[in-house]
């Protein structure tokens, strides 16, 4: 990204936000959007009922977009030195800082307001003395109330290897108490405090844990393993020399995080995430973390991610670690094909819109953000992911979460009227067959139930240049099972019929569906209770074929299929499909 541009965007935010009198937040996961007056002098208090959720954490969103406020603000006033700019900034720091309570922690709230006044007072030295010295009380009440949490959280540790010696050492890993770990840690190294190299110690010894972990599949998604790292980032940043960084900044397990930004991306939109489990598109923390992290380390993916992304959604942290960074000239793409992204396994054509992508869930990490939704698929093209996943989880007790967490939320067969009940597939095939086409295969058969009597549930991927995607279901059973199915598109996209295929049409494109043996029309298109907006073609497959395919085609008209259920080989669009 050119720094003209860079700044000519973060100039329109501030120029913005100078004339809002209020701070607009989206609580896009309890779909209510509330205003707060500004300056926010105090945590909010929110006199709302939220259904199933006793005590709801309205700063946490709050206190991202408090954050981006006073990022524009504060960067435009410093590039530009424009004072009504800094003046206004000064105003909104003061006030967070003088806060006269701060949510207890762990606190993904605390993390970011002491994250906010850390940049403040190490980036921008034009603030006044008041301000740093509010600043400063602020991050002393912080470490008093904090210390206490961090060393009854990790402080019984000794070192990484006495957490991954737990029965279940993933249980201490969560994002929230890590962020507010690293939260303290600025607020520490800012103040040069006692407890800072303390607090640097814990820092280093839970992310030589949770790389570990990581490595044998820990995962809570890229929306939040991307937070986890923009934080780190920051942390990284504060350190006083580039040996104390070196070894985080290295760590394989980091650079695997950052490239699920992109190899889980839609074909044409970088920042459209295939949401599996809990992945969210409204947290782009990961480019952030990506900015950060090619800002310390001048890495060339990340340059060329960022410069696909659209500047206009990307976090106005990122655009100021992007601000500094000198060009390194082109870089070519990553290259395309079989992909272990970590908690999915990715086929794909490559990353222009007119490219073909699926990804499949693939991970048996016990973490709450990642669902029981081994082998579910999602297929982008043209900037979408037109077959979507919409098991995301919502957070009020509605019909809505219902559906999120219940039988019908993802598009692995469902066994029995029985969806997956345990997080356990196992990977059998990521590798390229063929030039221009790729195949995924994974054991699902210990994801259902025991009560099912089940010998062998295997679904099966395949990728064929840039318009087919053939999944293969084998399932072997002592007792002929009922299998039924549930495909759902993406909630803006209209829905066509064609004989026995059906047509999701969005972005300019169709991505038609089929499945050999069960044809599917018009009367298998509903919208379950508790959907999101998206429709679902629900289908019962053929009770007498071992074998299951389902055909996806994009284009105009759908592709010649040559098979029926139950074979072990069929041919689309003169391509043959089956294993032995």
């Amino acid at each position: 990204m050119e720094k003209n541009a860079i700044e000519n965007e973060v100039r329109q935010r501030a120029e913005l936000h100078l004339t809002q009198p209020v701070l607009v937040v989206d609580y896009y996961r309890i779909r209510r959007r509330l205003a707060y007056l500004l300056p926010i002098r105090n945590l909010p208090e929110v006199a709302m009922q939220i259904p199933g959720i006793p005590v709801y954490p309205w700063e946490t969103w709050m206190s991202w977009q408090l954050e981006e406020r006073m990022y524009s603000l504060g960067w435009a006033g410093h590039w530009f030195q424009d004072t009504v700019m800094r003046d206004m900034t000064t105003r909104d720091v003061s006030a967070l800082a003088r806060w006269p309570l701060f949510p207890p922690q762990p606190s993904l709230c605390t993390a970011h307001v002491s994250r906010t006044l850390w940049t403040a007072f190490t980036q921008w030295p034009w603030l006044g003395n008041k301000a740093r010295a509010d600043i400063e009380g602020a991050f002393h009440r912080m470490l008093k109330e904090g210390l206490p949490f961090v060393e009854n959280k990790y402080g019984v540790f000794s070192s990484h290897t006495d957490i991954l010696a737990l029965a279940n050492p993933s249980g201490v890993l969560p994002n929230v108490p890590i962020i507010s770990l690293i939260g303290l840690a600025l607020a520490a190294e800012a103040l040069k405090h006692a407890s800072a190299p303390r607090l640097h110690q814990l820092v280093r010894m839970v992310l030589n844990a949770l790389f570990e972990c990581r490595s044998r599949g820990f995962s809570e998604g890229l929306a939040y393993d991307g937070y986890v790292l923009d934080f780190v980032a920051d942390w990284l940043k504060s350190l006083p020399t580039d040996e104390d960084r070196i070894p985080i900044l290295q760590a394989p397990q980091a650079q695997c995080t950052l490239d699920e930004a992109f190899q889980l991306a839609a074909p044409g939109h970088m920042l459209q995430v295939a949401e599996l489990s809990d992945v969210e598109p409204q947290m782009i923390f990961h480019a952030s973390a990506h900015a950060k992290w090619c800002r310390m380390q001048g890495l060339p993916t990340s340059g060329w991610y960022l410069n696909r992304c659209p500047m206009e959604r990307v976090r106005t942290d990122a655009l100021a670690a992007l601000h500094e960074i000198t060009e390194t000239g082109a870089v070519s793409a990553p290259e395309p094909g079989a992909i272990d992204a970590h908690y999915a396994m990715v086929l794909r054509s490559g990353w222009e819109p007119d490219d073909l992508a699926v990804a499949m869930a693939a991970s048996n990490s016990s973490m709450g953000h990642i669902h029981r939704d081994n082998g579910s698929i999602v297929i982008g093209a043209k900037g979408q992911w037109l077959l979507t996943d919409p098991g995301y989880q919502q957070y009020m007790s509605t019909s809505e979460r219902n559906f999120t967490l219940g039988t019908t939320a993802h598009n692995a067969p469902v066994i029995n009227e029985q969806a997956q009940t345990r997080k356990a597939s196992r990977r059998l095939a990521l590798k390229q067959e063929a030039p221009r086409r790729y195949r995924a295969a994974l054991d699902l058969t210990a994801c259902y139930a025991a009560e099912i009597p089940l010998t062998s549930v295997i679904r099966t991927v395949w990728l064929a240049e840039k318009n087919l995607v053939v999944v293969m279901d084998q399932i072997e059973s002592p007792i002929l099972p009922r299998l039924t199915y549930h495909w759902h598109g993406h909630a803006d996209a209209a829905w066509c019929f064609q004989g026995e295929w059906a047509g999701i049409h969005g972005a300019g494109t169709t991505l038609w569906l089929t499945a050999l043996g069960s044809p599917i029309h018009a009367a298998n298109l509903s919208r379950l209770r508790g959907s999101r907006g998206s429709l679902t073609i629900k289908a019962d497959a053929d009770v007498n074929a071992k074998i299951v395919w389902w055909i996806f085609g994009l284009g105009h008209v759908p592709p010649a299929v040559q098979g029926q259920a139950g074979d072990k080989l069929i041919h689309v669009a003169n391509q043959a499909f089956g294993v032995d």
